[in-house]
């Protein structure tokens, strides 16, 4: 079952309740994971316990919420409807999240929103991975061990952090670049042009370039 938002909605116009009315029904007697990456792992936080399910949400994030919202943002302030997640009925199963504690404001949202409430939640930090750090968990061939380790024993599996790669290539010359490291970000961007394979990638890598300000490569 996929629950998708309507256009920057940030899935408000579905409360929690709805929820529950629409999928609750068709979970009796299973067992029930919610899951997703960004937006979508907030979305699997926030109405894991209208149907009790077990949690796997990459960087969970809502930029309308009260904690991250700014007004030089898109979102408006009278957007966000939600209730408090503490507020609700929180599930009795596992929450596994996974950040890169590089990103600031993930793991900021994930200390303050979901740890806050489910101080048990287990959380995978994986530096230097990115806000889609699913990517990373995919590009170094450890994505599907991932998730059947959660499903099956009900734990993360030990993951290899920091590993070269073109995510952690990408994020390390962006975060020397904020650090005011010029040259060290230039390294790191010229190992992401030789990792780089997809047009995706290397258009990702042109844009590092162009942030970088540079334009040849």
């Amino acid at each position: 079952m996929v629950c998708y938002q309507d256009n920057d909605t940030q899935y408000q116009s579905l409360s929690f309740e709805r929820f529950r009315e629409c999928v609750l029904p068709v979970t009796v007697g299973k067992r029930v994971f919610t899951y997703g990456s960004s937006l979508g792992a907030y979305a699997a936080v926030y109405y894991a316990g209208a149907v009790g399910a077990t949690v796997i949400a990459a960087a969970p994030k809502n930029s309308a919420h009260p904690l991250l919202f700014s007004p030089r943002g898109r979102f408006s302030e009278e957007l966000f409807k939600h209730e408090d997640l503490g507020s609700l009925g929180l599930t009795k199963n596992p929450v596994f999240v996974m950040v890169d504690p590089m990103r600031k404001q993930d793991i900021f949202f994930v200390k303050a929103y979901v740890v806050s409430s489910y101080p048990e939640a287990k959380v995978l930090e994986l530096p230097f991975s990115g806000h889609a750090c699913l990517k990373y968990l995919l590009e170094i061939g450890k994505l599907k061990s991932l998730v059947l380790s959660i499903v099956y024993d009900g734990e993360f599996p030990e993951v290899p952090v920091n590993v070269t790669c073109f995510v952690t290539s990408i994020e390390k010359a962006l975060h020397h670049h904020r650090q005011g490291k010029p040259e060290l970000a230039l390294e790191y961007a010229r190992t992401a042009t030789r990792l780089a394979k997809s047009d995706s990638q290397k258009n990702k890598v042109k844009a590092l370039y162009a942030r970088l300000g540079q334009h040849d490569f």
